[in-house]
């Protein structure tokens, strides 16, 4: 068993049966590097022992999602199903801005769930030429108004 330090947590490396980490502490690697980060960016580090169910319960609207499930079924109706072959192409686009600029001129919230909905039929049937999904951050985030 070896013992080293990562900042001012020890950690055990035991190696018997294999290699494996253990702390000493109750934070991982992981979790001290989090840290220094969010220091170092100025964020506020996330509430430890945050359960995945109350993450679903606080980072998901079920209501726009039930409106959006409500609205894709009269689309699949009047349109046709999503991904169904032969169905024709729509300039999706063009139509989500046009619904974000009504929704911000009028603030009637349907028009952000029919946006959402284009989004989604333009991910599943888009034919964009490039079309690809690759997750980057590309340093670029949504600002906070002022106050």
């Amino acid at each position: 068993m070896f013992r080293y330090r990562v900042g001012d947590e020890t950690f055990l490396m035991r190696t018997s049966g294999g290699i494996g980490i253990s702390s000493v502490s109750k934070k991982t690697n992981t979790e001290l590097l989090r840290e220094k980060v969010y220091a170092r960016l100025g964020i506020d580090p996330l509430p430890e022992q945050v359960s995945p169910d109350r993450w679903r319960a606080t980072e998901w609207c079920h209501e726009f999602e039930r409106l959006c499930r409500n609205r894709m079924f009269m689309g699949g109706l009047r349109y046709g199903r999503l991904g169904a072959p032969g169905k024709p192409q729509f300039d999706r686009c063009k139509d989500i801005k046009r619904r974000v600029s009504l929704y911000e001129n009028s603030g009637n919230l349907e028009y952000l769930v029919d946006a959402a909905n284009l989004c989604q039929c333009e991910f599943v049937e888009g034919d964009h030429p490039d079309k690809h999904f690759a997750a980057e951050d590309d340093g670029e985030h949504t600002e906070r108004k002022k106050a």
